[in-house]
């Protein structure tokens, strides 16, 4: 399931999977390009939208979207379409995927590719991660995926006409330049180029019957002896109740990087009855998601619940704390036709989850924060002190009003952190390690916020920080 942001503000909700974030046709969006190439010199397309070796594309999913703008090297975005004799078919999203796109190939290629939709007929484009470095999942169908890589492009040329200025030649050279030695180390890192794959759903993965060579009836995928995926086909297209389970191996995986401390701490009933919890229920129609839908963690707390109109989210969405970072209390969101129109964001925990101090009046992360930059909040549940690298203390002490406050589940108190003194707060009710920690119903050992209370993943400075007994804990699994 992937969830993308609305923002409001400084607030952020997701958005039910599927949400549509353009309502774009091939010809809309050739139009679109025409207007975004005829905007620029000759030189500038050269170096903005650089045109790659194209070979014959009788792809029957992609050539139609892909002849409006041809297989293309934007280096600006670091993204390649690649042309046919490049594409590799991958499995790794738990099914046959047609790899079309790349970016950011390092430890295996980053980028997108082309398979059947999850809740919409026909195919989509999902992201994807050979190397595991960002989460997979789907992102719609193609022509809004177009849609939005042209987009930077038109905001370019937006700004260089009320700048009234334009790339001098130089620099137009070292964009041509940057994008011939991104397309060799594209070239090196591709896997071997590989025929289109057969998009016979459910695929190799699933058992069920099949009739005249087209899947009817109830399907399932099964991992490690678990039911992982149930669903039901007519005439080849899913029709009938979907259920999908968390599976073992994706639960066992996510605590393979815990301390035994950690583990020790974890409910062991828990544990046992996370494995198999429900991730999904649902109905299709004509192999369209139709009907209400329900999502839920791994320890089956509801994340989503609302409606789908052939394949598309519909009406009143309701967003509870676990599916997003941040609220202490639910969200909702109102959409037509597959487009959020409105949506309803309590306030952040940030700004109403009560916290109790030493010797001082109940108060809020916010009425902490006066002049603060930002946040680390340090989870104290098993210690108050916490050692940091010499390294890590001199970047910490670089970092200008930088908020540092240590959170326990009940007594406040005070405690150090890579030796400077730090306030701990006291969470009675919860409400940071709901809005903040809520996959295992406790706080990472840090959570790094700004100003405003949003989790900040941006700070390569901040981000490194790692107290150094945290290290020596791990090194005794």
């Amino acid at each position: 399931m992937d969830l993308f942001p609305i923002s409001d503000g400084m607030r952020s909700v997701p958005a039910a999977p599927g949400a549509r974030r353009y309502d774009v046709s091939l010809d809309g969006l050739h139009e679109r390009l025409r207007s975004v190439l005829g905007g620029l010199s000759v030189e500038l397309q050269a170096g903005l939208f650089v045109p790659l070796p194209a070979g014959a594309d009788d792809d029957p999913d992609l050539a139609p979207a892909l002849a409006v703008c041809g297989p293309r090297l934007l280096p600006l975005q670091d993204l390649a379409i690649l042309p046919p004799e490049l594409r590799f078919n991958s499995t790794r999203l738990g099914g046959n995927h047609r790899i079309f796109a790349a970016r950011r190939w390092i430890n295996g290629v980053n980028g997108y590719a082309i398979a059947p939709s999850e809740f919409r007929p026909a195919m989509s484009v999902w992201s994807h991660s050979e190397g595991g470095l960002f989460s997979n999942g789907e992102y719609g169908p193609l022509a809004e995926w177009l849609a939005e890589q042209i987009e930077p492009l038109e905001d370019l040329l937006a700004g260089m006409a009320a700048d009234d200025d334009e790339f001098e030649p130089d620099e137009i050279a070292k964009l041509t330049d940057q994008a011939a030695v991104l397309w060799e180390r594209l070239r090196e890192d591709l896997p071997p180029a590989q025929p289109r794959p057969a998009w016979a759903h459910p695929g190799a993965d699933w058992t069920g019957t099949s009739v005249a060579g087209v899947p009817t009836g109830r399907w399932t995928m099964t991992r490690d002896g678990v039911v992982v995926r149930e669903e039901h086909y007519r005439n080849g297209l899913r029709h009938g109740p979907v259920t999908r389970w968390h599976p073992a191996e994706r639960i066992k995986k996510e605590f393979a990087s815990l301390s035994r401390e950690q583990l020790m701490a974890i409910d062991e009933d828990w544990l046992e009855s996370v494995q198999g919890a429900v991730e999904r229920v649902g109905t299709f129609v004509d192999g369209a998601a139709h009907g209400e839908f329900r999502f839920f963690d791994n320890k089956g707390r509801p994340l989503q619940e609302g409606r789908y109109e052939h394949g598309w989210p519909e009406g009143r969405w309701t967003v509870h704390p676990e599916a997003a970072v941040g609220l202490a209390d639910t969200a909702s969101v109102e959409y037509s036709a597959g487009i959020p129109v409105s949506w309803t964001i309590p306030p952040l925990a940030f700004d109403s989850v009560p916290v109790n101090r030493v010797d001082a009046p109940v108060t809020t992360l916010a009425a902490l924060s006066r002049d603060a930059n930002g946040f680390i909040v340090v989870n104290c549940t098993q210690t108050s002190e916490h050692d940091l690298a010499e390294e890590d203390a001199r970047e910490l002490a670089g970092l200008p009003g930088i908020l540092v406050v240590g959170v326990h589940p009940a007594v406040p108190g005070r405690g150090s952190f890579g030796g400077r003194p730090i306030d701990i707060v006291a969470d009675p009710a919860a409400g940071l390690t709901r809005a903040y920690g809520a996959q295992h119903e406790r706080l990472s050992l840090l959570t790094y916020l700004d100003k405003h209370g949003r989790l900040l993943g941006g700070s390569e400075r901040l981000t490194r920080l790692r107290p150094a007994k945290w290290f020596d804990l791990d090194s005794e699994r």
